[in-house]
């Protein structure tokens, strides 16, 4: 999987990430000052899709987010020692959340 710098990355007026002005499907890294690793995002035809995880300074992680099509869906988040302290999810009875899915990918027609 392609792996890029988010300094490397355009977020366009259409809220999508592009890449060399294509739309990019990859990880885009974000690097702090002394180059360490903040956060590694996976996108998908310019959209965030599937996890975006965030890291305390100097390592661990922090922050476990998932994203499908661009909409967030779950989220995980960590304390210092690795114990998660919070956590929430979307799950099928979420219907309103799941429409705006179907509705991104075409399998709802509002016209």
């Amino acid at each position: 999987m392609n792996k890029v710098s988010d300094s490397d990355i355009e977020y366009g007026d259409d809220t999508k990430y592009y890449y060399n002005g294509q739309l990019y499907t990859g990880v885009i890294i974000e690097y702090g000052d002394s180059g360490d690793v903040l956060s590694e995002c996976e996108v998908n035809e310019g959209l965030m899709h599937g996890r975006w995880i965030n890291y305390y300074p100097g390592g661990g992680t922090r922050l476990i987010d998932v994203y499908k099509h661009g909409y967030h869906t779950e989220s995980t988040e960590y304390d210092r020692n690795g114990t998660i302290s919070s956590k929430w999810s979307i799950n099928d009875e979420d219907e309103p959340w799941f429409n705006m899915v179907k509705r991104r990918l075409g399998e709802i027609d509002d016209s």
